[in-house]
């Protein structure tokens, strides 16, 4: 999460790489752009609405906090091109501070909302919040957000937000726990708050059962690993298990549901040294987990057993071509919904990595050298090379991307160019990069789908 500055030679790298691309583009289309277009005001067939969180201000691992809060554009499924339909930076009382994760649930059509303040010191001058907002009209050209509850998280660095059923998990990678937080039942809600309050930013959501679990570890890298950071909280998908993420400690932990939070004793699954894992997706359809380690750089595939929550490593495979001599930093995760190629963001080196999946859910391994990738660690001493395309993201510090629903568009956030970039998906496991569109989109840190 807290990255170090990209040194100068990665920076002069990833310049030469994003002139090199734009050469090329300019020699295939005899046109090459030299600044991101301006957002389109003309209304797009067959949109797909997305979010998009912010920086709004600067932190230790962001130079400049121009965000406006959470921007709303819609995609056009069958060009890409995109439309803002509007950007929000306040909420009844106060502007929004770093709204740097959100989650959408379509069942309730509702976007969930986590601040993050990274310092103490600014801590005792605003609370962290999270937020619920009712979207309406998700599905159409227009839509709206509304306030409709919030609750004070006074944690350092909330970072991560998660709904299912009735409760909302938060991590908080800065004071290294999570936290479990009810919501009433919409029947409840009413009785509490009334019928004509249920959806008004005065309306009460939540019960006052707040958990929390604090996390103890560290890790071998003193900056980055000096305690538990807890970055991301996964649900599995028989809805048994909770897994959060904890860079600092090199650990997955695992709750099981049935449990309290508080007083659980969750099942530590231990990460290779000084990996960092960040986020982790499940495959949709296998008993595969997919965890980016951020320190390394590195995917790392497991075999999920569901009856006891273990996690048993398979695969360790670094996302960065071999020829990449700065310093890793893992970023976003995600899945195809083929189940066919799992994306991973690579900071510093500015791209994608798009990693193809055998029918079992395995990283494909070819026996030539061809990818330009390192070699593959957990094959039984096979030393192979994973298949992977490294797509340029346009831009500086790819922090978090998404794909759309239909699996045709990637959407890539980059936080330190202020820019969207839009890319065509021609097939799972490959991403045309002639396709690619920039947008500006001031200092984005998470992309969410209103799918």
């Amino acid at each position: 999460m807290h990255q170090k500055p990209n040194p100068a030679k990665n920076q002069d790298a990833a310049t030469t790489r994003a002139t090199a691309n734009r050469n090329k583009r300019k020699n295939n289309r005899g046109i090459a752009r030299t600044r991101p277009p301006q957002l389109s005001t003309m209304p797009s067939s067959s949109p797909i609405v997305f979010f998009v969180g912010s920086y709004t201000q600067a932190e230790g691992h962001v130079p400049e906090g121009d965000g406006a809060g959470i921007y709303c554009f819609s995609l056009d499924r069958k060009t890409g091109e995109l439309t803002l339909q509007y950007k929000t930076k306040k909420t009844v009382g106060q502007d929004l501070h770093n709204p740097s994760y959100l989650q959408y649930d379509k069942a309730r059509q509702e976007l969930y909302v986590v601040e993050e303040i990274c310092s103490g010191k600014d801590l005792s001058k605003v609370t962290p919040r999270l937020l619920v907002y009712t979207v309406q009209n998700a599905d159409k050209e227009v839509s709206q957000l509304m306030i409709t509850s919030e609750v004070d998280v006074p944690r350092i660095a909330n970072c991560y937000v998660m709904h299912h059923d009735n409760q909302l998990w938060v991590a908080s990678y800065g004071s290294g726990c999570v936290l479990q937080y009810p919501i009433l039942p919409k029947e409840e809600q009413v009785q509490q708050n009334g019928a004509d309050k249920a959806h008004s930013n005065t309306a009460q959501l939540f019960t006052t059962d707040v958990e929390q679990y604090s996390y103890k570890g560290h890790g071998p890298n003193i900056e980055r690993q000096d305690m538990s950071h807890a970055h991301h909280v996964a649900m599995s998908p028989d809805k048994r298990w909770v897994y959060v993420c904890d860079l600092g400690s090199d650990a997955i932990w695992c709750h099981d549901r049935r449990k309290p939070l508080s007083s659980a004793d969750p099942l530590k699954i231990s990460t290779p040294s000084g990996s960092g894992p960040r986020h982790l997706v499940f495959h949709p359809t296998l008993p595969k987990v997919y965890v980016v380690a951020e320190l390394t750089g590195h995917l790392l595939m497991y075999q999920y057993h569901h009856k006891t929550g273990e996690l048993e490593m398979k695969q360790d495979i670094s996302t960065y071509p071999a020829d990449f001599d700065g310093e890793p930093s893992g970023a976003g995760i995600r899945m195809h919904a083929s189940g066919k190629a799992v994306y991973v963001g690579n900071r510093n080196h500015n791209s994608i990595a798009v990693v193809a999946l055998d029918t079992t859910g395995r990283v494909i391994l070819d026996a030539s050298g061809t990818s330009g990738s390192t070699s593959a660690k957990g094959d039984a001493g096979k030393s192979r090379i994973p298949r992977i395309q490294w797509v340029s993201c346009e831009g500086a510090c790819p922090r978090d991307f998404a794909i759309d629903p239909s699996g045709q568009w990637l959407v890539v956030g980059n936080q330190d160019s202020d820019t969207l970039a839009i890319l065509k998906i021609t097939t799972p496991t490959h991403v045309d990069e002639d396709s690619v569109e920039v947008y500006e989109c001031k200092t984005p840190s998470c992309i969410a789908f209103a799918n």
